[in-house]
Formats: structure tokens, sequence, C-alpha cells
């Protein structure tokens, strides 16, 4: 049989009880800080102490999520809850921070480490690096087809996770930073304010057309169920259900439905119960090649419930309904109409003149309702309370997981003992011995059958009895009490046994206490005083690319105090341009998504370009691509994609043989020098800020070009046109569509422009400088040509410092939460 996890959310107490008894395998939880659910309850440290002891006891695992990057100065803090979690026995701890990974590894090698979606894990070479760098398990981007998933799955080592059910990023997770740009709530820190669940325009702005305000970035809620027996075929995977923020009857409703599936085969029941819980509408997402129509819900960005009544009529504050499904006091009915929403709750149900709590499928009845609806609208029940109810008390009854064989001996004069064989994985065998002794009955005496009832008295236990053999002497007796007590303490002896799974040391807090003490690589000012400034101009078209260079002929760049190295984000592109770009230095950028359909291009370019610059430079988007550059002796480059936000994590790029990084687009100055002032000699000249241009907030494999015209990819329409997403403040986000993969990036309304702060970041060591030279409808012809023609670098920047264009300093003052 495969080896198939189901892997249930637990945002609550009562979630994670509802998640065991419905039939997960293992449950993912938060503690109250260093997880990307920060609106979920979540556990105290008390709490996660008795949740992992009692999961354990109920043979399931626990992950728990400390799956956001990791500021500086929260190392120790973060690094004491590891050491928290170690020693009571968590089974693992999901992550995004990869400096967090190194200092994991390094103190506690034995503790499980799974990568985080929020990773962006997408294919199979990064699954691969990430067996290097020391994870056992990989959390898969939500984008991924059944096939490649499958692909993965069959040509690694280790275990694979991936979302079967629950809500949808319509960004690469890891890769938005939409709410951390607009109100500073990162989703890279579990504060996302999920602006893709607003309304937008979709403007093309080479006509000025614009579509209506609808929901074109509010994907529909995730569900496979229906491809279950698919889903059996694959091993060594866990099926992950979100919902950290949803309630008790959630969980237990879609887990045990998934249960169902998984031991008894698909059943059309559990499918139709997924739409009788919070949904946004279903759909296969991207694992079962959705189209757009079927992907998004444009109608409304919350849950959205099932057909329960057609309007008749409404007057004196009441309306007639003919209803569609049954309905019952409590339930909550939504009318919708252009995204807005009205609704009420069914505290009053009337059949004629007589007041009912229940009323059937075709029924008329009257409710009392003060919105104006039309005739013939149809009312969406999106609270059904009598299922809701019984999802709910479903989800507190005991699941029954183990089976004992009980022996009793009671022989005259002796001590009575009890034996409790149980059929938990080890067989265990525990014996009670009674500190009483038996004797002669003086009015009842005891028999078998009493022994029978008292020892099957196993209410509120994981344990039920499978029989009960008995060996006792005629006429002879012992307290009822004390067979009870033999029994409690049989079973609670072998539940705290299951409740403990390893056998953990305590760790050294002086090794924790040794990161925040790691002050001993201060920077050095005369040592930086030599140093030289470099201006990394990123390109991601060849077109434009090979227009601007024409700029090149007569400047010597010798002549400049300091650097300037062009990058070029268009693979496709440098190939189709070799040589020209090869005898310029151009340096090749990796984007931040390579499918399957673009391997075996990228490794015959990478050939290529190893062929002509075999210790040449190349930048990656992703720490997976180490693995496609394995072969090759290149310099590598990390760019800001890969989330770098602390020292720790600038160690682990050291020991990946990176030879230079940008810092996190979400740092501000004093987190940059913190940072910074604690990185080896060697690297500490190596770092680089993006300093202009706007900032790609989203990547995603939707287009909303395509979902909003026409309602399906491969519209083409963006190879003549450029469009960008309008919000409710008028603001206007420009869209990278990519026509051959109809993936597209949501742009910065504003550029980013920090070329007056140049000499605020050399004085705290950064003198590496990536400027993102072209976006839709903007030219950077006037600032190329200051960065080429000037000779120091105080010209560039008075040159610079106030741009016609509108500008923001992004993250780098206020900062994120």
């Amino acid at each position: 049989m495969n080896k198939i996890e189901l892997l249930a959310p637990a945002g609550s107490k009562e979630a994670l009880v509802a998640a065991v008894n419905a039939g997960a395998n293992a449950v993912y939880l938060g503690g109250k800080s260093f997880g990307a659910r920060r609106s979920a309850s979540n556990f105290t440290d008390d709490e996660l102490k008795e949740v992992i002891s009692y999961c354990h006891m109920m043979s399931v695992s626990v992950y728990v999520t400390v799956n956001t990057l990791i500021k500086e100065e929260e190392f120790v803090d973060v690094m004491n809850f590891i050491k928290f979690l170690y020693e009571n026995d968590v089974d693992a701890v999901i992550l995004q921070d990869i400096g967090l990974l190194m200092e994991i590894r390094e103190r506690f090698p034995e503790l499980h480490c799974h990568a985080s979606t929020q990773m962006t894990f997408h294919d199979l070479e990064g699954v691969k690096y990430a067996e290097r760098m020391g994870f056992s398990r990989v959390v898969l981007s939500r984008e991924l087809s059944f096939q490649e998933i499958e692909s993965i799955s069959q040509n690694t080592n280790l275990e694979i996770e991936f979302f079967v059910h629950g809500a949808l990023c319509i960004s690469y997770s890891g890769q938005c930073l939409m709410s951390s740009y607009i109100g500073g709530r990162s989703g890279n820190r579990g504060a996302c304010a999920q602006p893709c669940r607003k309304a937008y325009k979709v403007k093309n702005l080479s006509t000025g057309f614009q579509t209506d305000d609808a929901f074109f970035m509010s994907p529909k809620d995730l569900m496979t169920y229906d491809q279950i027996e698919k889903l059996k075929t694959l091993d060594n995977i866990s099926l992950k259900i979100e919902g950290r923020m949803k309630g008790a009857d959630y969980v237990y409703s879609v887990i045990s439905s998934y249960r169902r599936g998984l031991d008894e085969g698909f059943d059309e029941v559990s499918g139709d119960n997924f739409k009788r819980t919070f949904n946004r509408q279903l759909s296969n997402g991207f694992m079962f090649d959705t189209p757009y129509e079927k992907l998004m819900n444009f109608e409304i960005p919350s849950s959205y419930g099932t057909p329960a009544a057609k309007v008749i009529s409404i007057s004196d504050g009441k309306m007639t309904l003919q209803l569609l499904d049954q309905l019952n006091k409590g339930d909550e009915l939504q009318y919708r109409f252009k995204g807005k929403t009205v609704g009420t709750r069914a505290d009053v149900i009337m059949i004629g003149d007589t007041r009912v709590q229940t009323a059937a499928s075709e029924t008329f009845v009257k409710i009392p309702f003060k919105h104006k609806v039309p005739e013939n609208a149809v009312l969406y029940k999106t609270y059904d309370k009598t299922f809701i109810d019984e999802m709910l008390k479903n989800s507190e009854i005991q699941k029954i997981i183990y089976f004992v064989k009980f022996c009793f001996e009671a022989k005259l004069g002796q001590n009575p003992v009890l034996i409790g064989e149980f059929s938990d994985p080890k067989a265990t065998k525990i014996t009670i011995n009674s500190d009483k002794i038996v004797e002669r009955a003086i009015s009842k005496a005891l028999n078998e059958e009493r022994v029978v009832e008292q020892l099957s008295k196993l209410g509120g236990t994981p344990v039920a009895i499978e029989s009960v053999i008995c060996t006792i002497d005629t006429e002879v007796s012992i307290p009822v009490s004390e067979l009870n007590a033999m029994r409690r303490r049989c079973i609670e002896e072998f539940l705290s046994m299951q409740s403990v799974r390893y056998n953990r040391r305590k760790s050294n807090d002086q090794s924790i206490k040794a990161i925040k003490n790691n002050d001993d690589s201060i920077i050095n000012k005369d040592e930086l005083q030599n140093t030289v400034n470099s201006f990394h101009l990123i390109f991601r078209d060849a077109n434009h690319l090979n227009q601007k260079l024409s700029q090149l002929e007569n400047l010597d760049f010798n002549s400049k105090s300091f650097e300037v190295k062009l990058y070029l984000n268009d693979f496709k592109g440098f190939n189709q341009n070799f040589e020209a770009l090869l005898s310029y230095d151009v340096i090749p950028l990796l984007p931040r998504i390579i499918r399957s359909d673009d391997k075996v291009e990228i490794q015959l370019f990478l050939k290529r370009y190893h062929n002509t610059r075999p210790n040449g430079f190349i930048r990656i988007s992703h720490i997976g691509q180490l693995e496609l550059l394995a072969p090759y002796a290149f310099e590598v480059e990390a760019d800001y994609p890969l989330n770098i936000i602390n020292s720790s994590a600038v160690k682990q790029l050291e020991g990946q043989n990176i030879k230079s990084f940008v810092w996190s687009t979400e740092m501000t100055k004093e987190e940059i020098k913190t940072s910074n002032t604690k990185l080896n000699p060697k690297f500490k000249n190596c770092s680089s800020a993006f300093i202009y241009g706007h900032l790609p907030l989203m990547l995603s494999e939707y287009c909303p070009v395509g979902g909003a015209f026409v309602g399906h990819d491969k519209c083409m329409l963006c190879k003549k046109n450029e469009f960008a997403l309008v919000d409710d403040h008028n603001l206007a986000y420009p869209l990278f569509c990519d026509p051959e993969h109809c993936r597209a990036e949501v742009m910065s309304d504003q550029k980013i422009n920090l070329i007056d702060q140049i000499k605020a970041l050399e004085k705290i060591g950064v003198y590496q400088y990536r400027l993102a030279m072209d976006c839709y409808n903007f030219d950077c012809s006037r600032l190329l040509s200051s960065i080429l023609e000037s000779d120091s670098v105080d010209e560039i920047r008075d040159q610079n410092r106030f741009d016609h264009e509108l500008h923001t300093k992004g993250n780098f003052i206020k900062g994120i939460e």
C-alpha cells in the first residue's frame, strides 16, 4: 500500500481535536510567534506541550510552523522556541528562512525540517537541492500539475507534501510583496492583508479601456477530492488541507471526507458536503489544468454557499421565498449583485401563519428581510447551521485507535494482577499489580461478568476492549474501586508511553546565546574606504537592452570611479543575441520560475554560456537553481527573491558557494546595518540593495488580462497592448505579462527610488546597487545615460535625486510587521 499522509490544519484546540477525530495522520499548527498565520488562535507554549502529547497519544504527528522570515534581533527568541519544540517531542518544524535552517541543522541535527511552500520549490532540481541543504520534506508550490508532482515524488528521497484542499494564493507563495508594499503587512512574516481578495479593474494602457470592478485576483478554493483515486497512486506523499483560520466544523468535515476517500473511495455525499462549509466555490486549481473560468471567482471573495431560495415577493419587511434547499432556524442567507452582498439570519421562518424550526425544499416560506431584493433573485445559504452543528458534534466524538486484551487474575490470599496487551505497533504489554489482597467473599463473590463490566469502562479514551480473560478463584472478593483503579493505571501508563516518541537530550543554551553575541565582525571603516561602488543594471528584455547598448560604444568604463554590470532576465533573448551581449559582458539572470517546459532550453543555454564563459557570473532567483548550476564553475550571485533578511541566511549562502547577494526589499536601513555587522569579513562587501525601479509585487501562473478579457489563457493580448490592475484608490499596478507561459507579474504602482540614499548605504557597508532598468510605459534612458556618462557616484546621485516620475522608498524607511 502506498504511504499517504493526510495532513490537517489546526488553528485552535477545537480544530485540532476535530482533525484527530476525523482521521488525520498529522496536524500542522503554530505557536504565538513566527508562523505564517498570525490571525489564527494558535497555541501558547503550555498548550503546545499538551497538544503534542495528546497527538502522539493518538498516533498523530505534529508539525509546527516557524515559516516566516526571521529578523536579526529575533534569532535568540526563535532558537529558544525551536529548543522548546525539540525538547517537547515535536515531529518537525516547517521553515521558510534558510538562515534559520542553518542554525537548526547546526544545533539540532536530529530535528526534521520541512521546506514551507513559502520557499517556492517547484521543480525536481529544487527539491534535490533542498535535500542537500538538510530538509527532510518539501511542500511544493500550489501551481504544479499532477504530472509534475508525480514526477518529483518518484525521483526524490524526500517526502513530498502538497495542498489538495482549501484557499489558493494567486501568487506563488514566497514571491508576493504586495501586502507589505501597500501597508507594511508582509506575507513573508505571517501578516498578509490579502490584497488579492480586493476588487480591481483591468486597464488596457494602450487604449485606455478598463473593465468594471471585479475580484480578478481572487481564485476559487482548491478541491481535489474528485481526483482522490489519482492521488492514491502516489507514494511517500502528504496531502495537505489548508485552513488554520477555519473552525472545527470545517476541519472535521473536510478531513473526514478525505479520510473516507482514501480508505473507501470517492462518494458523492462527501463531495457535496464541501459546499456546506466555508468555500469561495471550488475548483481543481492548477493541479488538473483548470481553465480560467473555473479557476477564478470574480463575483465575491468570501464564502459562496449553496443556492437556497428564490425570491417571490417582498412586502412589509418580509420576504416570500420558494426554497431550493431545506431551511433551518439559524441558517444565514445572502443576496449578491455586482460584488455587493446583503443578507440575514433566518431566526424566524413562517409557513403561512405558523412559525417553524425547519422547512423542506420547494416549500413557500416568509422570513424578515429589511433589504430590497428583486423578484426571482436567488439567495445563497452561506451558513448551514444544522450541518455545522452536526460536524461540531461529530468532531468531539472520541476516535478509537487502540484495542486491548485484558487478562485478569484474582487468587485467594494473593495480589490481583491485570495484564493489558495493546494493539499499537510495538504490541505494548503492561502489567498492573494491586496492593490489595484477594479475600474470601463475605456476601457477594466476584464473578467474571462483573470484571468484564468494570474493565470495559474505557469511555473518553482512544482504547476499546478486544477481549477479557478472567482467572478467578471461587467465592473471592476485591473492591470494585480497586478494579477500576487497576484499569485506569493500565490505560494511563499505556497512553503515557504513546505520548512520548523521542528520547531527546536537553540542548545547549550557550550555543543559542552565541548567536546573539556574534558581533566580532564589526565593519572596519578603514578597510572599506577603498571599496568600489557597483551599479547592477537589470534588463528583462533583450531587444530593449540591445537598443541601449549603442550608448556604450564610446564610453570608457575603466575611467569611472565605480563599476557598472549589466544583467539580462531573459535567457531566450540572451540566446538569440548571444555574441553581441557577451561582447558587453552582460550577465544572465535566471528566471524565478523554471518549469519543465523550459528546463531543456535552460540547460542548453547554461552549457553554451559555460563554453564561452567557464568562470563567468550568473545570477539566480531561487536557491534550488544551484542544482542546475552544480556541473559548472560560475561565480554565482543571489537576487532579492531569495528573501535574504538576516546574517544567518547569508552564512547559508556562503556555504552554498554563492559569492554575492541582494538583501530583501522588505528590510529597513537599520535592519540591513544590523545584519551587515554580523557578516563574515570576507563577505561584507558582497551585499547589494534594490535601489531603483518598479518592484515585482506578485508572480502568478494566472494572467488577469486573459481572465478579464477573454476568460482563458493564451489570449496573446499582451503582445500588442500594455495592461495594469487599477485598485479602488485609482492606483495602477502595471502588469508584466509573459505570452509564452501566460504568467503575470504585478508591479508596484510607483518606482522604488533610493538613489538619494546611496551615501547612507555606504555608511552601513552596502556598495552594490540593483536597478531595474525597464518597465511598462517607462523608459530609463535618462538614468541609464547618467550612470554611463557620469564619472562619480555623487554625479549620479545629484542628477537623479528627484525623479520626474512618482516614486517611493518602499520598506527602506517604514519597514514591515
